[in-house]
């Protein structure tokens, strides 16, 4: 989100899809629509879709996999790239969404003149790195407390405005990998 609204010059708000049709859509019926969906198949996605096209909003979709349902409602589909995985859980989608998304953010803002060449690859090669230092550390983490991580029976993550995103789909990950209940919060909520 940060990225992309400082890059772009422009508000960029992510947001589910029972939240945007509950409680943004009329708000934001002028903006710039993306719509996710890593697997294709996500019936809240689709849900939106037809909400979308039956209110005449222009948006796309971005899925990670060439072969879901998403094809079938909407003809305004992106594949980013990731295929669909073969585990009974995704993990390679969100990181690959992002990735996409640095990307995109960088390609529209050069072309829109919002960044130089040099912020572009400035913006390309801190990514590069960050992903790399994020990767490692995230190793070092599982090996220092690999023993911690699979005795635990629940996980709570705690995060504050643009890491809301990543809190979510950590709690995600760590239903799905680990099989115990994990939530999120915002710092302040977790505080009280």
């Amino acid at each position: 989100e940060m990225f992309m609204t400082n890059n772009l010059k422009c508000n960029v708000y992510c947001v589910s899809p029972t939240e945007f049709i509950n409680y943004r859509m009329e708000k934001m019926r002028e903006c710039n629509l993306i719509v996710v969906s890593q697997s294709g198949c996500s019936t809240n996605i689709i849900q939106l879709v037809e909400i979308l096209k039956k209110n005449k909003m222009d948006y796309f979709c971005l899925t990670g996999n060439k072969n879901g349902d998403l094809y079938t409602y909407s003809d305004n589909v992106i594949e980013y790239g990731v295929d669909n995985e073969t585990i009974g859980y995704v993990t390679l989608g969100f990181v690959t969404l992002v990735e996409f998304l640095i990307l995109f953010a960088n390609e529209v803002a050069l072309k829109r003149r919002t960044i130089t060449e040099d912020k572009y690859s400035e913006n390309l090669q801190k990514a590069i790195a960050t992903s790399r230092e994020l990767y490692k550390e995230s190793e070092n983490f599982v090996k220092l407390y690999y023993d911690q991580i699979f005795k635990m029976d629940s996980a709570i993550i705690v995060a504050d405005g643009a890491n809301m995103g990543t809190a979510r789909e950590a709690a995600l990950k760590i239903s799905e990998t680990l099989k115990i209940p994990a939530v999120y919060y915002e710092s302040e909520e977790y505080a009280h």
